[in-house]
């Protein structure tokens, strides 16, 4: 896709980082990207339009007069941002985010749809999930063309389509779980559909088509109807019939690569020989793989995987993680360290495609800007060659991104990193019931109550000097004055009722637990506030019974207690039961559990 910028995009972001009005700016196309100010002139040379972008923010983040030429490596760098797992963002959030990428330097922001987005021919798609349509996600197209962005689509053409499935349209085209059914024409219609709107709706010829994590592929209604095949074949024949659809109307592809990997040897590809030559050589030619990884903090791990990658004929992009998807925080130093091993893999095998992937899964809980310390350090990482991107990211966010960095709300070190998400321990906080505290068998092994303290008098140093951002450092500070009262309160519970401490007990029914709803109310309204500021008003639904029902639970845990001292009843059948425990190295696969079902009961499937 060919790209320029426009002048009225460029006005607008030097408006919006307060470059003087007085500034006059001269851009020459080149074969290199060099940004040259003297007095109030600034020459940029660039031969990819975003620089300009980059420029600006270099320009607003120097002082005094400067030469800075950068070589960015990669030929395409972006970002994904998940539009379809709870949180529909606005089309002016996004356009917000296109505008910070693009003075970062990115030229691809990939938006992952599934089916939030309306179709002709399939009037259940996205239906009362919050879709866009056409005209907005023009709009946006349109946008970030202005910016020199490419905007992708990503859809989803075999699984991930578990909301499609609530339909009874789209029940007889259902393999198992959220796979699609390979062979049946109407499997193919609707793809066509989605095909042809994707076509009526975005400039680029590029598509990014998912294919993924289809683990019972041809295990389902499949099996039944056909019998077993071998799924590899299945798997190819399925995508050489997406590949056709999609050249009708002009696109090229690009897929995750797992399914290859994983269907072959039942894991995905890491370290070691995955794909005997007999498989490699059946892979269709003409779709691009995406090899991701979010979880490695070890270069090698990513090294191996590419090198594997490489023997196959396609051309091969990376997608890494900018974790925002295991709960109401971000990980971004965490996101930072496995960046820079993914990038220098990647780099010295030639890679030069990669993006970074902000998921949502599980309620898209954090915000959508909340991971901006990844984005800017991993475009420092590949235009400079360094890490040092605290002036452009002050000049883009208006914040120091040591301040930033603190939404992590950083609690449990070195030990947990690999293992644990760090937003996890807050949510499961959040959700672990007071009475069952099925998540103590791996809380039982932290002390953290100083250290949450800690993490929260360090975000509320930087939230005073927040502006622009200021309601995302709301809703941590609320969540973490939360996870002060609430992390040990279910181990407390049990502790004080199995030594008959009833004077503790009555202090928990009477004092601290009104004290901790008002608190979770407080989180929920920053909460809600927040969504609303960059969400459709879709999904919130999920929020409003799952926090809600924390408070219920602990107005319901307040009379249970209340009536056990009162003689009203004369045990409390949850507290009764013996907590079993686990060593540490066992109890760590808890402190990992992500889901809010996994979190909250186990007394529903």
């Amino acid at each position: 896709m060919t790209l320029n910028y426009s002048k009225e995009r460029f006005e607008e972001a030097a408006r919006f980082l307060g470059i003087d009005a007085g500034i006059s700016f001269k851009t020459v196309k080149s074969d290199r990207f060099c940004v040259e100010k003297k007095g109030n002139g600034v020459r940029i040379e660039y031969f990819r339009p975003v620089q300009v972008f980059r420029a600006l923010a270099l320009v607003k983040a120097e002082s005094g007069d400067f030469t800075l030429t950068e070589n960015p490596y990669l030929k395409e760098m972006g970002y994904m941002a998940d539009a379809a797992r709870d949180a529909v963002p606005k089309i002016s959030a996004l356009k917000k985010l296109a505008l910070n990428l693009a003075l970062f330097g990115y030229n691809r922001l990939y938006i992952y749809l599934e089916d939030v987005f309306s179709v002709e021919g399939e009037p259940f798609s996205g239906y009362l999930r919050g879709r866009y349509n056409r005209e907005e996600l023009k709009s946006l197209d349109e946008y970030c063309a202005g910016l020199g962005i490419e905007l992708v689509p990503c859809i989803q053409t075999l699984a991930h389509l578990s909301t499609i499935f609530r339909w009874d349209e789209y029940k007889k085209i259902r393999d198992v779980n959220d796979i699609l059914l390979i062979g049946d024409e109407r499997t193919y219609k609707y793809i066509d559909n989605v095909f042809a709107e994707l076509s009526k709706t975005f400039a680029s010829k590029t598509v990014h088509a998912g294919l993924d994590e289809a683990y019972m592929v041809g295990l389902g209604e499949y099996l039944a109807k056909n019998g077993y095949r071998d799924r590899f074949d299945i798997m190819t024949e399925h995508i050489g019939r997406v590949m056709d659809i999609a050249e009708k109307y002009g696109f090229n592809l690009q897929m995750w690569s797992d399914m290859f990997f994983s269907v072959a040897s039942r894991q995905y590809c890491n370290e070691g020989e995955c794909l005997p030559e007999d498989k490699l050589a059946r892979i269709p030619v003409d779709i691009d793989l995406v090899y991701w990884n979010y979880y490695k903090s070890d270069y090698n791990d990513y090294a191996a995987a590419l090198k594997n990658h490489k023997k196959l004929r396609n051309r091969i992009a990376f997608a890494g993680g900018a974790w925002k998807w295991s709960g109401f925080t971000p990980s971004n130093k965490v996101s930072i360290e496995r960046t820079r091993a993914a990038f220098a893999a990647c780099k010295d095998n030639g890679i030069e495609e990669m993006f970074l992937t902000g998921w949502g899964d599980d309620g898209a809980e954090a915000s959508l800007f909340s991971t901006q310390p990844v984005l800017a350090v991993f475009a420092q990482m590949n235009y400079a060659g360094s890490e040092d991107a605290d002036k452009v990211f002050k000049a883009v966010c208006g914040s120091d991104m040591s301040d930033f960095t603190a939404l992590d709300l950083s609690v449990l070190g070195e030990k947990y990193k690999d293992t644990v998400n760090l937003p996890v321990v807050y949510k499961s906080i959040l959700y672990n019931d007071p009475l069952y505290g099925s998540m103590d068998i791996f809380f039982e092994h932290l002390n953290i109550t100083e250290k949450l303290k800690t993490a929260l008098g360090a975000l509320q140093s930087a939230k005073s000097r927040q502006n622009e951002y200021g309601y995302i450092f709301d809703t941590a500070e609320a969540l973490c004055e939360v996870a002060v009262n609430k992390c040990d309160l279910s181990l407390r519970i049990k502790k004080h009722y199995s030594e008959g401490n009833r004077e503790a007990l009555e202090a928990v029914a009477q004092k601290e637990i009104p004290e901790l709803i008002k608190k979770v109310k407080k989180f929920y309204v920053c909460f809600r506030t927040q969504w609303e500021k960059e969400n459709s008003s879709f999904g919130f639904e999920v929020h409003d019974g799952r926090i809600g029902g924390v408070i219920l639970r602990l107005e319901n845990t307040a009379r249970i207690l209340s009536e056990y001292l009162n003689g009203e009843r004369e045990i409390i059948e949850e507290l009764e039961v013996k907590s079993l425990h686990l060593p540490e190295k066992d109890a760590v696969a808890y402190g990992g559990a992500g889901t809010y079902k996994e979190i909250h009961t186990v007394n529903i499937s």
